[in-house]
Order: structure tokens, then C-alpha cells, then sequence
């Protein structure tokens, strides 16, 4: 990895009251760490005059380069602009080309030009110009005390096109990485973290220079990826594909796919591939899991819909599941009942059924909070049945990992 100590520095009172996450540092680092670069930091500060400044200052003792963000706008709060022109001892100017195409976008909508919108194009007077494409106000950058800064709009459909075009090619003539990084990774549910690591551990010990292992949690989930720096393309995949076909026996259990793509779309493709139409019965995720399928394009196509079941009389009137004991409507066999009625009410060629305790009350002795039921059946007459133990989270990230295994398991099923 290029020792090329890189800073993000994003501007704005919002993303210090929770209102708001800075997604560009991400964004930013992410890209930079395909292209062999690495983020030593980030930074976040208020839109205050004494803040902007002195976090120019400390950067530039720190850094080699930094890729700010926001505070280029039009309203009293987006200060930026003005805060390093008074750094750099310059008047700010109007970038007359951003004027020119701020005047045709107002006119174009008959809106007016004001000393507000006007505001948004004035940049120190010393700066290099960065284009904005997709917005109005113009980015730019200098260097100061040896450090490289450019300033782009917080807005993220902004700032990475002004990013990819104008910074990433700077970065990579004031220091050309090492090489190309390359990745691979496995997506896994039913394992957690820990563990996954310490399947890796024969691994990481034997990786060579330039490979490594990461690791990502996204509840229930975790994800593993392989990362393999190399300048010479034919060779770094063949680094990869030797490690590839050492970890994939060790993770095949727990892995569902190998894509940036989420578990509903896998399962989705499954279902597709197939030509199998799916109905769900749903009782603790009160209709999350059809939620989740139907957010895939064509979804149309191969669900059907869903019953939320959710109150004892719901389970009997809608589906038929009548229970003898109301703690029978969280177990396998109300589970497994609710599951086989759906597919019989629905005609439908599988169907998918969940129940459990989501807290932050309820539960049973052998059966507390966190425990989920899960029955997928089809025409075929196969069926799968579930029993997970989801560890103590809020009601809302439990109920979203009962989704989660519940799509796995109709995942086994239809593979």
C-alpha cells in the first residue's frame, strides 16, 4: 500500500448532530484504496470559521494531500469558500465560467439570479478550478505548507463525479501507487465473526507481501474479502485464484454468494431461475422479508405476496393454524403449518414461513428472546426447517436478522 498519507475533511453541523452520516469519507476512501492508496484519517468539524482554519493548518503538518467536502453552497452556513480565502490571504472571485452556467440553469427553470445563488461560485482568487458537471458550485484546490487541498460539495451525486475526474488523476501523479489492488469476497450468513476469523487463521499466517484478508459485519451477516496488491494484472489474478481455491472449502458452508449483491437479489435469482412463485406467511417480521424481495427489479414476476399473521386469531382466520395454547403460535409446528396452508391458499409452487420472540418482552424459557422459527415447503414436497438463536439487539435488528435467515433458508431450499 502506497505510503501516501491522505486526509478526508468534511464540513458541516450536521454531520455532528446525527442528522447525517459523512458517506463521502467512505465513498472517497473506498476508490482510493482500489487505486493502492490508503485514508490515514478523517476528519469531521462544524462550519465555523476558527475550526475550518486550524484543521487546514493540522492537516497540512500531517498529510500529503486532502480531499474536503461541503460548505460550498448557497446558504449563511456554507462559510468554506470564504473561510480559506482568508487563510490564503486572497479576495474571493466569481469563477466566471460557473457564473455563465448558473445563469442558464436559473433561466431555464425562471428563477432568479441572487446574491445567494450567486454566492456559490465565488472561490479564492489563487485556486485551481475543479469543474462541477452535475451541480452548481465549483470545487478547487492549492497547496498549502507542502499539503495538496481539494475542496468539493458535500452533496455525494456531486462530489464523486468532480472526485473520479479531477482528484483521483492528481493523487496519481503526485504519487503513483504501487500497484493495482484486486479483491474477492465471500458473503456468509450463519457465522459469526470471530469464528470466521479464526477459520482464517492457517491462512493469514502463509498470505505473501502484497495479500491480506478484511472483514466486514453487517448483522447477521459477515462478509470476507481477499485483497491482493499487484502491479501485473495476469499475475495478480493468479494470486488470487490460488488463495481463492485454499479458503473456499473453509468458508463454503456459510457462504450464499460472492458479489457485491445483497441476499434477497440472490435468492431472487434463484427463484427466477427456477420459474418458482413465491408466497410468505410472516408473523415476527411483520412482513419484512416480501418487503425485502419486492425491492428487486422484476419481483412481479415471482412473488406472489405475503400473509402477516400476526396475532393468534390472524394465523387462524387467515391461514387456518388454529393453536392450542398461545405459546404454540412461536414453534416448528405452527411454524411448518403456517407455511404449508400459505402454499396451498396461494397455489403458489413454494411458500415461506418465520415466527419467533423480537422483544424486548416475551419469551419462554426454552425459548427467549431471539429465537425464530423458519419453514419453506414446495410443491415437490421438500421442506426445510429452522431454528436460529439471534444473540440480544434491538427489537428492529432482531426482526431484520430473522429476515435475513429466513431468505437463507428458502436459499437452500431452491439450490
Amino acid at each position: 500500500m502506497n505510503f501516501f498519507s491522505i486526509e478526508t475533511l468534511a464540513v458541516g453541523d450536521e454531520l455532528l448532530t446525527g442528522k447525517i452520516a459523512d458517506t463521502n469519507s467512505a465513498y472517497v476512501g473506498q476508490v482510493l484504496f482500489e487505486n493502492g492508496f490508503r485514508l490515514s484519517r478523517q476528519n469531521v468539524i462544524p462550519d465555523e470559521k476558527k475550526s475550518i482554519q486550524s484543521s487546514i493548518q493540522e492537516i497540512s503538518k500531517r498529510a500529503k494531500a486532502a480531499i474536503c467536502f461541503g460548505g460550498l453552497g448557497p446558504t449563511s452556513d456554507d462559510i468554506t469558500a470564504a473561510c480559506v480565502s482568508e487563510l490564503l490571504g486572497v479576495p474571493l472571485e466569481v469563477n466566471e465560467a460557473a457564473k455563465t452556467r448558473l445563469i442558464e440553469y436559473l433561466s431555464a427553470r425562471k428563477r432568479q439570479v441572487t446574491e445567494q445563488t450567486l454566492k456559490q461560485v465565488a472561490i479564492p482568487r489563487t485556486v485551481e478550478v475543479i469543474p462541477n458537471y452535475a451541480g452548481l458550485a465549483p470545487g478547487f484546490s492549492f497547496s498549502y505548507q507542502g499539503c495538496h487541498f481539494f475542496f468539493l460539495p458535500g452533496v455525494p451525486d456531486e462530489m464523486k463525479p468532480m472526485f473520479s475526474a479531477s482528484v483521483l488523476p492528481k493523487l496519481v501523479s503526485l504519487a503513483p501507487p504501487q500497484g493495482q489492488v484486486e479483491s474477492f469476497l465471500w458473503r456468509c450468513i450463519g457465522i459469526v465473526e470471530s469464528e470466521l476469523q479464526r477459520l482464517m487463521v492457517s491462512i493469514e499466517k502463509k498470505l505473501p507481501e502484497g495479500m491480506w484478508l478484511g472483514y466486514r459485519t453487517r448483522f447477521p451477516e459477515n462478509y470476507l474479502y481477499l485483497y491482493c496488491m499487484e502491479e501485473n494484472e495476469n499475475l495478480r489474478t493468479q494470486k488470487i485464484d490460488e488463495w481463492k481455491s485454499q479458503i473456499e472449502p473453509l468458508v463454503a458452508p456459510y457462504c450464499y454468494g460472492n458479489a457485491e449483491k445483497d441476499l434477497e437479489e440472490w435468492v431472487f435469482d434463484l427463484l427466477k431461475k427456477r420459474k418458482m412463485k413465491i408466497a410468505l406467511a410472516e408473523s415476527c417480521t411483520g412482513g419484512l422479508v416480501v418487503q425485502r424481495l419486492t425491492r428487486v427489479p422484476g419481483a412481479s414476476d415471482w412473488v406472489w405476496g405475503g400473509f402477516v399473521s400476526y396475532q393468534i386469531d390472524a394465523k387462524e382466520k387467515m391461514l387456518g393454524v388454529k393453536l392450542k395454547q398461545p405459546s404454540d403460535a412461536v414453534s416448528p409446528e405452527c411454524t411448518l403449518a403456517l407455511a404449508k396452508n400459505a402454499l396451498s391458499k396461494s397455489g403458489c409452487d413454494v411458500a415461506l414461513a418465520v415466527t419467533g420472540y423480537m422483544g424486548p418482552t416475551g419469551g419462554t424459557e426454552s425459548g427467549p428472546v431471539g429465537t425464530v422459527f423458519i419453514a419453506v415447503t414446495d410443491r415437490e414436497g421438500k421442506t426445510i426447517q429452522d431454528k436460529i438463536e439471534l444473540p440480544p439487539r434491538p427489537r428492529a435488528t432482531l426482526q431484520w436478522g430473522a429476515s435475513s435467515f429466513s431468505l437463507n433458508t428458502l436459499r437452500k431450499l431452491l439450490k
